[in-house]
């Protein structure tokens, strides 16, 4: 489902050339991408999110080559099939969490869908925040969100980067229980991006990221 080879990425700003591991996994996977902080963690992810361009390799997401997109069928890709969730939630504040999951099945290019918005918001227990502005949830309500933007598209892979480190050990649980298993009931595949060892019990796939300077 996701396949990642030979991928090679520069920073434009200086010298620092990242050389990453190859990477396989297969339709409904969960798998945790580890690494400390200045790994490249997270700038492996937005490589395979489509939102850096590689150096050079080849990423297939569903037998797609994303590397080789134009930008408007890499927007319109990624809007279907792939969701993401940031460290920071990224809502638009003048919107309600409803309003918010409508505009991303709109960017998609979908009709919206608000039997699918409201049962996912009533899957991740926050449906009575539907009509709130995000930045009045709190922080767990906010990651909670994060997940139903990231599944209201039906994606077939979803990235997360970081998506524990600012939660409690209570939270994370909850969070990281709620993701692994929505991601479980539709078969998608998720690779979390992520420096925090209390997910290392949690999940029985891994890659250690250890990027070399090349």
């Amino acid at each position: 489902m996701l396949e990642a080879r030979d991928l090679k990425f520069t920073f434009k700003e200086g010298a620092t050339k990242l050389d990453f591991p190859d990477i396989e996994c297969s339709r409904g996977e969960q798998w945790l991408l580890l690494g400390q902080s200045g790994s490249g963690k997270t700038t492996l992810l937005h490589l395979l999110g489509g939102l850096r361009r590689l150096d050079s390799g080849t990423i297939l997401i569903d037998g797609q080559d994303i590397s080789t997109m134009r930008e408007s069928r890499l927007d319109s890709f990624r809007g279907r099939n792939i969701g993401i969730i940031f460290q920071q939630s990224h809502f638009l504040r003048a919107l309600t969490v409803k309003e918010n999951l409508r505009l991303g099945q709109t960017l998609a290019g979908l009709p919206v869908d608000d039997d699918r918005i409201v049962a996912i918001l009533k899957r991740l227990g926050i449906v009575d925040k539907a009509d709130s502005r995000p930045h009045r949830l709190s922080v767990g309500e906010q990651q909670r969100a994060s997940i139903c933007r990231a599944l209201v598209n039906r994606p077939k892979l979803i990235l997360a980067d970081e998506p524990t480190s600012a939660l409690d050990d209570d939270h994370c649980e909850e969070v990281i229980s709620l993701l692994r298993e929505q991601a479980a009931a539709e078969q998608i595949t998720l690779l979390i991006v992520t420096h925090d060892n209390r997910l290392k019990s949690v999940f029985e796939k891994s890659i250690e990221l250890k990027p070399q300077l090349i």
